[in-house]
């Protein structure tokens, strides 16, 4: 049986509410040891870290990642390009904040629209947003249920029982280069 030489390296973790990138650890006494897949996130490595030690004992402890680089220079080039990035995804948040400041449900040509009307935070700006909710066009559904699963998970809501109940919630929006747009969650201030 041949063995298989276990690469130690750098691990990477991304800290989304921080906008962070950050080392696991500054040494390499990292080893990859799988990937951990949690409903509706995203995946990320497991590792076994034991500092200073050997990584073949009970002593080891198992922490969570999501990049790993087996040469330091790498990790550090890494590190900075997921930084730049957070730095501009969170400026892309704060540009496209804003408050729902009213929500109805409306029938419109046999169609269930959710229709809100929100403020832009930043300029005071009035948005509004038509989600289709149910439809005989079972793609217009689809889309408008997709959009309305990601404005529940921008603001951090698992169900709804009533529109008034959005009234005050905050959230983001990006407009996609398909002219649609994509909620995200907004950052605490």
């Amino acid at each position: 049986m041949t063995s298989v030489k276990r690469i130690r390296g750098y691990a990477l973790a991304v800290d989304r509410d921080r906008d962070t990138a950050y080392f696991l650890d500054g040494s390499p006494v990292l080893l990859p040891e799988g990937v951990i897949a949690n409903d509706n996130e995203l995946w990320r490595f497991q590792f076994v870290e034991n500092p200073g030690h050997r990584l073949d004992t009970s002593r080891c402890r198992r922490v969570v990642g999501d990049v790993f680089c087996a040469d330091y220079r790498t990790s550090l080039f890494v590190r900075e390009a997921i930084q730049e990035k957070l730095e501009r995804e969170a400026e892309e948040v704060a540009a496209g904040a804003f408050r729902i400041f009213g929500a109805d449900i409306s029938r419109v040509d046999g169609d269930d629209v959710l229709k809100l009307a929100a403020t832009r935070i930043r300029d005071s700006q009035t948005l509004t947003f038509d989600i289709v909710l149910q439809s005989k066009n079972k793609g217009r559904q689809y889309d408008g249920q997709l959009a309305f699963s990601r404005l529940c998970k921008a603001l951090r809501i698992s169900e709804i029982d009533d529109c008034d109940l959005l009234v005050g919630r905050i959230a983001s929006l990006k407009k996609l280069p398909t002219g649609s747009i994509d909620f995200r969650a907004a950052k605490a201030a």
